[in-house]
């Protein structure tokens, strides 16, 4: 059977912009919109003005916050994916923080992420994703109340955002737990996928 061209030095005339490969409809364009709406003036005042200029706060938390909807706690995997992965790095700006950088933020702010993700839930209602029929952060999926259901609608809309909230303080918390785990694994430094010495070797050979 015919197969189409097969080439992995095919370019580009014109590179793309990343977002043009992002699908309108992507959660991380949400991720995307909402983290800018976020005041992070708690996030930026605990910042040291010496030394080199840091990742911005807001580009972590875009990141953190889309690792959240994918289900990603590992640091180590999150900084692969803004290596990799074509939405990750349309949120990074191509900017590739190291996992010991995404695990440090994590930990160092863990109390204004608990309250930022929080309000990312409340600004999605807000956007009128609840009006839209669904509240879809991290796979969540909560049915806005309606005229059919009234009070009772509105009652388990509440409860299920509770979930939510849970279920973002599990998941910071299984983040720092995982990074601790495969500092132990790996090495605080490594990030556990560096080919052994012998292999890169050979590649580099040829």
């Amino acid at each position: 059977m015919p197969y189409l061209d097969y080439n992995q030095s095919n370019g580009y005339l014109l590179p793309p912009y990343l977002e043009e490969l992002i699908s309108a409809d992507h959660v991380a364009r949400v991720v995307n919109k909402v983290v800018d709406l976020l005041d992070i003036r708690e996030l930026t005042s605990q910042e040291k003005i010496e030394g080199r200029p840091a990742y911005h706060p807001r580009m972590m938390l875009k990141i953190l916050i889309y690792a959240y909807s994918q289900k990603t706690p590992s640091s180590r995997f999150i900084a692969r994916r803004c290596a990799e992965d074509v939405v990750f790095m349309w949120l990074s700006g191509t900017q590739k923080p190291d996992f010991r950088t995404i695990s440090d933020f994590r930990k160092n702010n863990i109390k204004v992420l608990k309250k930022l993700f929080k309000q990312v839930v409340q600004i999605c209602q807000k956007l009128g994703m609840v009006s839209l029929g669904l509240v879809a952060i991290d796979g969540t999926k909560v049915k806005a109340a309606t005229s059919d259901y009234g009070a009772k609608t509105k009652e388990a809309l509440k409860e299920a955002l509770k979930a939510v909230e849970a279920d973002i303080q599990k998941y910071l918390a299984e983040g720092l737990a995982i990074d601790k785990a495969e500092d132990t694994l790996y090495g605080a430094s490594r990030g556990g996928q560096e080919l052994p010495k012998e292999v890169k070797q050979v590649l580099e050979k040829g």
